[in-house]
């Protein structure tokens, strides 16, 4: 078994493990990384069972990342065990004792990032309790006929003598519950996979497994959909206490639970019931009837519009979440990587999967930050798809200056590297320069495949590989990514001579995003996240108001239809008003009316981020060194 790659490559001439051809065409399952690129694409990462995605490095060598990992991971348990039980002894680092080692480092990276997890939750309570009011009172201006002269200071006192300061926290409370009961319920479902422990405890056979592999989407949607029905009850109660007609209690009745009952908003029958002048006697009239209420029934139940509202919130928040996250100002090169970066992903990835954007929505999102100066042009969008391009030299360069530790370091010139893939648009900094003993360049050989223990070595250090083919010796350097060739010609105050130029080896000139390194974690970048979030739930909130108008309705005069006995102190507007109802002064006064409680909230979200940016600037720089070195 060990000699069959041995005597594969003497018969094909090539490893059993290595393409039949030089380079791997990207495709939808096959993905090349570049020189510089550590990180695994997103596709490669959310394979499953149906769809693998093979990975090959920049050399066309197949590799598998997880199989990395998981090798490591099985080393450091191995030798837990042997050093539990006495047989090996581990030996003490030299820099355990010393301060600022790498575990110090990464116990302060853990306690930062714990941190700004507690912020970041504080900050969403604060910000939805704060800016609830406002959106109760849109909720009700969408709802509710108001007259056309009352201004919106009026409007909001009003509304305050009815409801008094259940205006403020109504309803707050059941949508809270309501969300985190969904979320958990996904989260379970994710983590405990009950669909796969039922059919292996089942033993079905493998013509069902292939069955519901198949029609796994649609499982997942009738399992959304059980959840919604189920916690239903939850978002029809905070829906009533924002709208100011259920203010008794905060949460709903125990009975409301029981599904098609007196007490459940879930109602079998038709909200409005289809009259006509003349009661039909024959069976065939008696059937259009029945049937004409089976289809309007569906078209004027809450619980159907709720849930579609919520489906419909999902799918937006899902199209431009990448764009927003990709687009937003943060922090990024990190001068620390913690070692269970991949253990993250597969938690957030299990929360839901972040899936890239549409171009079209992307574009519109950029240019929106871009314009407004929250966000800046991400590099892969100004490189995606098109091919590379030599970098642009001039025939004489001019030899540039500069003053370091007040000495005149002379004659910098940038450094000329030669392209080991010509056609990959990689990155400068990831290059492989191959070169003999004689100072000559040569062409890339191929070298054999990478072993787990290379591929296990931390990619900080400079990789150095020594060959032998047909008589010449070779070797190859890797530099990681964020090291830069150096080297200048120092002199005191005497300027240098014209010819020292072609003496010593230009060096580049350093790019200052290539250069400066960021604190990457929870605590600094939860400042960019939450002006993320802002701008989401705006485009959200403004992309499902007319569906938003239509449920909030039909809620209304559910409630009301449901209860003969409630006063109804405000006249409930239709949920599809008629041509003859519209009208432009009305129409541009609702859409004036919701757009300036929308900028109160606005405000409101961007005064709270200015004092969460003031606390996370003193939490960072008071206790964990933030601009010190």
């Amino acid at each position: 078994m060990g000699r069959q790659a041995y005597l594969t490559k003497i018969a094909l001439g090539r490893s059993a493990f290595e393409p039949s051809q030089s380079s791997v065409t990207p495709s939808s399952g096959y993905v090349q990384l570049e020189p510089s690129q550590q990180d695994i694409p997103p596709a490669a990462r959310e394979s499953n069972i149906n769809k693998y995605t093979q990975l090959y490095d920049e050399r066309g060598n197949p590799i598998n990342p997880r199989a990395y990992e998981h090798g490591r991971r099985f080393r450091e348990a191995q030798n837990d065990v042997l050093s539990s039980i006495g047989v090996v002894q581990r030996r003490r680092s030299p820099s355990e004792d010393l301060p600022g080692s790498y575990e110090e480092r990464l116990e302060q990276l853990y306690n930062e990032d714990s941190v700004g997890n507690a912020i970041a939750r504080t900050s969403m309570l604060t910000e939805n309790a704060c800016s609830w009011w406002i959106g109760s009172l849109r909720d009700r201006i969408l709802t509710f006929r108001f007259r056309e002269a009352a201004p919106f200071s009026q409007i909001v006192a009003a509304e305050y003598q009815v409801s008094g300061s259940r205006l403020v926290y109504g309803g707050f409370a059941s949508r809270l519950l309501s969300a985190f009961s969904v979320q958990a319920s996904f989260n379970a479902a994710s983590e405990l996979r009950p669909l796969d422990r039922l059919l292996l405890a089942l033993r079905v056979s493998q013509k069902t497994r292939f069955i519901i592999r198949k029609w796994r989407k649609e499982i997942n949607l009738c399992f959304r959909m059980m959840i919604e029905l189920a916690f239903y009850p939850f978002a029809y109660h905070a829906n009533l206490q924002r709208l100011g007609l259920f203010p008794a209690k905060q949460l709903p009745y125990w009975r409301a639970f029981i599904p098609f009952s007196k007490w459940s908003p879930i109602k079998p029958f038709l909200l409005y019931p289809v009259v006509s002048a003349t009661t039909p006697t024959s069976v065939m009239g008696k059937f259009m009837v029945g049937l004409k209420a089976g289809i309007m029934a569906p078209l004027t139940s809450p619980l159907v519009f709720l849930v579609l509202e919520h489906f419909l919130e999902q799918w937006i928040y899902a199209a431009i979440q990448e764009a927003t996250d990709t687009t937003i100002i943060h922090p990024n090169n990190p001068d620390l990587m913690p070692p269970d970066d991949g253990i993250k992903y597969r938690a957030a990835a299990m929360v839901g999967p972040r899936k890239k954007s549409p171009s079209v929505i992307r574009n519109t999102i950029n240019n929106i930050l871009v314009a407004i100066g929250w966000g800046t042009v991400p590099s892969s969008e100004a490189t995606d798809g098109q091919p590379s391009q030599a970098i642009p030299t001039t025939g004489v360069e001019v030899p540039q200056n500069l003053e370091v530790g007040g000495r005149q370091v002379t004659n910098i010139n940038r450094l000329q590297l030669p392209l080991a893939h010509p056609s990959s648009s990689s990155d400068v900094n990831g290059l492989i320069v191959p070169f003999n003993l004689s100072g000559e360049v040569v062409s890339l050989p191929t070298p054999p495949s990478p072993t787990a223990s290379e591929a296990s070595q931390d990619d900080s250090d400079p990789r150095i590989r020594i060959t032998s083919r047909e008589g010449i010796v070779e070797m190859e350097v890797r530099l990681p990514p964020h090291v830069l060739a150096t080297h200048a010609d120092i002199s005191g105050t005497t300027p240098g001579s014209p010819n020292q130029r072609n003496i010593a080896s230009p060096i580049p000139v350093g790019n200052a995003e290539t250069q400066t390194y960021h604190r990457v974690t929870q605590l600094s970048t939860e400042p960019s996240q939450m002006i993320g979030a802002i701008f989401k739930s705006q485009i959200v909130g403004w992309a499902t108001m007319p569906l938003r108008l239509v449920t909030l309705r039909l809620v209304a005069g559910h409630f009301v239809a449901s209860n003969p006995g409630h006063i109804a102190l405000r006249h409930v507007l239709a949920p599809l008003p008629s041509v003859h109802d519209w009208s432009l002064r009305s129409v541009g006064l609702l859409l004036s009316r919701v757009a300036l409680c929308g900028a109160v909230e606005v405000a409101i979200d961007l005064g709270l981020w200015g004092i969460q940016w003031m606390v996370v600037q003193w939490m960072g720089k008071s206790f964990f060194g933030w601009g010190t070195l």
